[in-house]
């Protein structure tokens, strides 16, 4: 490899020694700095022989970080996670962490409750297609949000 693409393979192992990344980001982060994509290649593979980079490891980080901080649904991990072409197989464990198996539930109970309070001036059938639409983009499972949703509204 070239001398300054090493120095920016230097650069990415820092970075990755600091927080989690994936392949993807590994490989667009040297081609974006001057390496083909044979070198490119080269550098991603040299980081995962050397546990600088894990697409498991950073996916179940990347499926506990929003989930709590973000308060995002499996199906929106999911689909950010396929964005950053993580294996079917890598999501699925990351998605089976226990705190988001067990949470899921209660964290959208808890949102939809918030989002409640900030209409309550409207219809009710208002009311429950935004409630609706709110938690399908935070990539909660239809059918759960809509219970959730009926018997929320019941209890108001």
């Amino acid at each position: 490899m070239r001398e300054e693409i090493l120095k920016v393979l230097k650069k990415l192992e820092a970075l990755c020694s600091k927080n989690e990344k994936c392949e993807s980001y590994a490989f667009k982060y040297m081609t974006d700095r001057g390496a083909d994509e044979k070198e490119a290649a080269l550098a991603v593979e040299y980081l995962v022989e050397n546990g600088f980079v894990d697409n498991k490891r950073y996916a179940g980080a990347f499926a506990r970080d929003k989930f709590r901080f973000n308060k995002w649904g499996k199906r929106r991990i999911e689909s950010e996670l396929k964005m950053k072409k993580i294996s079917k197989e890598d999501i699925a464990s990351a998605l089976e962490i226990e705190e988001i198996s067990l949470g899921e539930e209660d964290l959208i109970a808890g949102e939809l409750k918030k989002k409640l309070k900030s209409l309550k001036n409207s219809p009710t059938e208002k009311i429950k297609e935004k409630l609706l639409r709110f938690s399908l983009g935070r990539g909660y499972a239809y059918q759960t949000t809509k219970i959730l949703i009926d018997n929320l509204l019941r209890e108001n």
